[in-house]
Parts: structure tokens; C-alpha cells; sequence
């Protein structure tokens, strides 16, 4: 009787085998990372859709002789993933187009699902001849220039810039110092002097406005003090009689003021007189 010959079933060679687990795990490892990708994505259209956005901005006279302007910055995580290393940079033009100032915040963390707030601050100089000055007399659009930088996730570094247009009130709006013709009352000279201006801005001023009346040489021909209380949105008018220095004339002279308040000594613009 023959032998009954059975099939022989021949394990693959190792190499073989090595190949397919190695496919199998590169399937494997490509689904995780689409699967990764994709809700790094989606968190990150929420995120983009949640924020970040500046609140509660205001502007202040600082005692260093500039305007500070203060807000919050608030950050949303409305994904799935961390945020890290999350930093912002903003720089603020005049409608000009000139340089004003700039700033920064961070780098910080948000977890997912939170929210964080962070104080901004930036400071403008306002009490020397610059490009800023003009903030203190003329209404404006200033542009907001802001950058920020982080990583979504772990896999995703992220930047977004943004323009915005932002409102300026000058707290002396038409600001005006008029010099009237001098008159000689009982031998002695003097001159009618107006003070004006405009409060446009979203805080109020007290203090004093100290002025002078300079001749074309340089000799201070007369002076006075202004006490100022103003609330924002307010106007302010005074008028004053001004003794002028015996033989000094303000004819193609100037006049000068300055706006002062608790350590703060702040130039207003220079008139020129006829």
C-alpha cells in the first residue's frame, strides 16, 4: 500500500516576514498620524474662531512723560490640544504711517479648554518733540499692527497677523493759545491771552496750564498759570490779562505752554504771534 503524501506548508523566509509587519505597522503608524493631523486641524479652526482678541484698552498720562495705553489680552483654547510657547507682538503707527511705539506678551501655555487674560501695556512718549506728540492734539485712526507666534499641538507652529484700525481721541483736540494786541492802560502794557481746547479722549485732565509769551529773541515778555479740571469729552475756555515786561514785545514772538499735573510736565504746541 502506498504512502499518503500530505501537503507541506512552508513558513515564509524571515525577510518576508519582516517586510509585512513592517507594512503593517507603517498602515498603522499613517492612521495615527492622519488621525493626529486631523484633530490638531479641527482644534485649531476652534481656536482660530474663539480668538485672540484685546479688551478693557485705555490710555492714562504716565509720570515719566508718556501716555500709557493698558488693556487685557485674552486668549481662548476652545480645542482638543495644548497651546505652547504662545507669544504677541503689536506695533502702533500713527495715521500718518509714522512709527509710535511697540510692545510684546509672552511666550505662555494654555491647556485645552482654558482661557487666559494678560495685561497689555505700551508707552507712548509724549513729553519731547516726536511723532507721538501729535496724540496729544489731533483725533486719529492709529493702526494696530499684531503677530503671534505658537505651537498647536505638537506638531503645528502657527503664526497669524492681523491690521486693525483703532479710534484716537486727542485729550487736546483744536488746542489754541490766541495772543490778542497789546493795550496801555495807566503806563503799564498789556495783552488779552484765550486758552482752549477740546477733550476727545476717554480720560479727563487736572492739573494747570503754564504759559508764556516769548519775544522774536528769546526774552519772556509775560506769563501766567491756568488751573484745568476737564472731564473726558469736555471743553475748557479762559481768559486772561497778561502784564507785559516794560520795552518787550511780543510782535513775531511766540507763545508756549505746558500742561502740568502730578509729576508729569507735558509741552503743548508753540503759537507763533504776528
Amino acid at each position: 500500500m502506498a504512502d499518503v503524501l500530505l501537503p507541506h506548508l512552508r513558513r515564509p523566509p524571515p525577510l518576508y516576514r519582516l517586510a509585512r509587519d513592517l507594512r503593517i505597522v507603517a498602515v498603522l503608524v499613517l492612521v495615527i498620524v492622519l488621525f493626529v493631523v486631523a484633530l490638531e486641524a479641527a482644534s485649531a479652526v476652534e481656536v482660530l474662531q474663539s480668538g485672540p482678541s484685546t479688551s478693557s484698552l485705555s490710555a492714562a498720562f504716565a509720570p515719566n512723560g508718556t501716555l500709557a495705553v493698558t488693556g487685557t489680552f485674552t486668549l481662548r483654547n476652545a480645542g482638543f490640544l495644548p497651546i505652547s510657547g504662545f507669544s504677541l507682538a503689536f506695533r502702533v503707527l500713527a495715521e500718518s504711517g509714522t512709527f509710535l511705539g511697540q510692545s510684546s506678551v509672552g511666550p505662555f501655555n494654555v491647556a485645552s479648554g482654558n482661557m487666559v487674560n494678560l495685561p497689555v501695556a505700551f508707552y507712548l512718549p509724549i513729553a519731547s518733540a516726536g511723532p507721538s506728540t501729535s496724540l496729544l492734539t489731533v483725533d486719529q485712526y492709529l493702526s494696530v499692527h499684531l503677530w503671534a507666534n505658537t505651537t498647536y499641538g505638537y506638531l503645528f507652529p502657527v503664526s497669524i497677523g492681523s491690521i486693525a484700525n483703532k479710534s484716537w481721541g486727542a485729550p487736546f483736540a483744536h488746542y489754541s493759545l490766541l495772543v490778542g494786541m497789546p493795550s496801555v492802560v495807566n503806563g503799564s502794557t498789556t495783552v488779552p491771552v484765550t486758552l482752549s481746547f477740546e477733550d476727545h479722549a476717554s480720560f479727563g485732565e487736572s492739573g494747570t496750564i503754564d504759559f508764556a509769551i516769548v519775544s522774536s529773541g528769546g526774552t519772556v515778555c509775560g506769563s501766567g498759570s491756568v488751573p484745568v479740571s476737564v472731564s473726558p469729552q469736555g471743553n475748557f475756555l479762559a481768559q486772561r490779562t497778561v502784564p507785559l515786561v516794560t520795552g518787550c514785545s511780543p510782535r513775531g514772538g511766540s507763545a508756549t505752554a505746558t500742561y502740568v499735573a502730578s509729576s508729569l510736565a507735558l509741552p503743548l504746541p508753540t503759537e507763533s504771534l504776528p
